[in-house]
């Protein structure tokens, strides 16, 4: 797992601390969460500590073994009307974002979705076009975070 902090010599959960990046084993998911408690460690009954999900990220494998592009799919909370992102504090595995995309339950009014289009078999270090669903302005505001 990755901190992500305010302070390059701070890598506790302090008050630089902005939020956390976890991989599954493989690193081909990722999950970007804040600040807030893991559901499963929470202590009170309150829903108001409980970390929020801001992101999942789903690298496909590269079946040709190579250093290649890989296909990648991002998945965060829409935003409301202010065009803040709505939160979202799963308790259950049933709630969390990546069962919600795995299922196929990830529709355009409560999620935004962008994935990258590899374009052939070109080299890692060339940028793959991106796409994404809903409207660009969402877009947009999700790559300048």
């Amino acid at each position: 797992a990755y901190l992500i902090t305010r302070s390059p010599d701070d890598f506790e959960k302090g008050p630089d601390y902005v939020a956390k990046l976890r991989s599954n084993f493989l690193g081909t998911e990722w999950m970007l969460y804040d600040s807030g408690v893991n559901p499963k460690k929470r202590r009170s009954s309150t829903q108001g500590d409980v970390r929020k999900e801001l992101a999942f990220i789903n690298c496909e494998q590269n079946i040709f073994g190579d250093a290649g592009p890989r296909r990648v799919h991002v998945t965060s909370p829409a935003l409301d009307d202010n065009g803040t992102p709505r939160v979202r504090q799963p308790t259950t595995e049933a709630e969390r974002l990546p069962t919600i995309v795995k299922a196929g339950r990830a529709n355009a009014d409560d999620f935004i979705s962008m994935h990258t289009k590899a374009r052939g078999r070109t080299p890692i270090s060339e940028p793959c076009a991106t796409t994404c669903s809903p409207p660009p302005k969402a877009c947009q505001y999700r790559r300048s975070l």
